[in-house]
C-alpha cells in the first residue's frame, strides 16, 4: 500500500445528514458495494416470506439493501436523509437494474400511506437517531405492516463495546485513500468518527451516535403490542451478550 502523507489536516463535527453527505463519495468503496450486495441478497432471502411483495428501506444509504430486496422480487420504497447518498443510490439502482422509489426525507417526517410486507433499517441506521424519535418511527412502521409483515432492524451491539478513549470499527485502505471508522467516548456520549487520508489532505468528520439497548427495543414491542425476536446477525443466529450486532425482528 502507498504511504499517505498528511499535508493538510482538519476536523469537522457535523449534523448527521451533512456527515453522510460528506462520506458518500467514499462510501461504496469503503463497504465493497458489490460484495455487500451479494451478502445482503443471501441474508435477506432467508427472511422474506413467499407471499411478500412490498418492502420499505429506512435509511437506505447508497442502496445496497434496497437493491437486494428488489433483486429478490419485492417492490421497494427507500428513504434516506442524505441527498448525496440518495443520488448515489439512484446511480447504483440503474447500474444493477433495480426499479426503486427513492425519497430524500428525515425518517421521523415521512408519511407512510401504504402497507408493507417487510420494513428494514439495517447497517446501524437507527443508532443515528435519538430514542424518542426511534419510538415514533417504530410506531409508524408497525401501523404500516401487513398482517404477516416484519420489521427488521440491525444496529451494533453497543453493550459489547469497551468504553475506552476510542474504539476502531474497521479500516479501509487502497492506493488512493485510507479510511478509519471509529467511536470516541465522552462521558455517556458516543461520537462516530471517520478519518479520511489521501495524498493531499487528512480530514476527520464526526457526528453523534445513540447507543440504543436491547431493553429499549423490548419496551417498544410492548408499547406497540408487537412480537419481538432477537438475533446476533442477519443469518438469524442466536443473540449473545458478546455478539457484534443486535438484530431485532418485530412482527404482529
Amino acid at each position: 500500500m502507498r504511504s499517505f502523507k498528511k499535508i493538510v489536516s482538519f476536523k469537522l463535527v457535523m449534523i448527521n445528514s451533512e456527515f453522510f453527505n460528506t462520506l458518500s463519495s467514499n462510501y461504496d468503496e469503503m463497504i465493497n458495494f458489490k460484495n455487500s450486495l451479494q451478502n445482503k441478497i443471501e441474508s435477506l432471502n432467508k427472511i422474506i416470506e413467499p407471499d411478500y411483495k412490498t418492502a420499505l428501506d429506512l435509511g437506505c444509504g447508497t442502496g445496497v439493501d434496497s437493491i437486494a430486496l428488489s433483486h429478490l422480487g419485492l417492490t421497494v420504497d427507500a428513504v434516506d436523509h442524505s441527498a448525496e447518498m440518495i443520488n448515489l443510490a439512484k446511480q447504483n439502482s440503474r447500474k444493477y437494474n433495480a426499479q426503486i422509489n427513492f425519497q430524500v426525507s428525515d425518517l421521523t417526517e415521512i408519511k407512510l400511506s401504504k402497507k408493507y410486507d417487510l420494513i428494514v433499517s439495517l447497517g446501524n441506521t437507527l443508532a443515528n437517531i435519538r430514542f424518542d424519535n426511534v419510538s415514533k418511527i417504530i410506531s409508524s412502521a408497525a401501523q404500516s405492516l401487513n398482517s404477516s409483515g416484519k420489521i427488521l432492524i440491525q444496529i451494533i451491539n453497543f453493550s459489547n463495546i469497551p468504553r475506552d478513549k476510542e474504539f476502531i470499527l474497521n479500516t479501509f485502505e487502497n492506493d488512493k485513500v485510507k479510511i478509519i471508522r471509529k467511536y470516541t467516548f465522552e462521558k455517556d456520549e458516543i461520537n462516530f468518527v471517520i478519518d479520511i487520508t489521501n495524498e493531499n489532505k487528512s480530514k476527520s468528520i464526526s457526528t453523534k451516535m445513540f447507543p440504543h439497548s436491547l431493553s429499549e427495543f423490548q419496551s417498544l414491542a410492548k408499547q406497540n403490542s408487537i412480537n419481538i425476536n432477537i438475533y446476533s446477525n442477519l443469518q438469524l443466529e442466536q443473540f449473545k451478550d458478546n455478539s457484534k450486532d443486535l438484530v431485532i425482528c418485530f412482527s404482529k
